[in-house]
This record gives C-alpha cells, sequence and structure tokens, in this order.
C-alpha cells in the first residue's frame, strides 16, 4: 500500500491526506507505512524458516540496501 493509494481510498489529495495524517499521529504517511512494513517482518522471521530476502519481498521492500536501512 502507497501513500497515493490511501488519499485516493479516502477521496482526498496526497498533500492533504499527509498533513491530516500527520496531525492525527505525529508521524508522516511514509514513516508509518515503514514501521508497519518492518514490524510485519519482524514477526515473519520470528515465526517462520523464511529467508530475510523472502521476508523483504513478502512485505514490500525490493532492495535490500533499504530494507536493511529500515
Amino acid at each position: 500500500m502507497s501513500v497515493e493509494d490511501l488519499s485516493t481510498r479516502f477521496a482526498v489529495g496526497r498533500r492533504n491526506f499527509d498533513r491530516r495524517f500527520i496531525s492525527a499521529t505525529g508521524n508522516t504517511t511514509i514513516e508509518y507505512l515503514q514501521g508497519a512494513k518492518i514490524e510485519s517482518a519482524k514477526k515473519v522471521l520470528k515465526t517462520s524458516r523464511k529467508t530475510v530476502n523472502e521476508v523483504m519481498h513478502e512485505v514490500g521492500y525490493a532492495d535490500f540496501l533499504c530494507f536493511s536501512a529500515s
């Protein structure tokens, strides 16, 4: 899921959605989505025998450097 997907789903512009999201949560939409992906990856890594590469792709990262930096 992307910021564009969310803003479209709620029928508001991306910039407006970002401002409202920050106001409500204190985080940017991207920060929140990255955190959710990382938490999901942690759970899968703890409870399965999947490789880091498999989990990385499963949670939505295509680039190992971006995944490892998160």
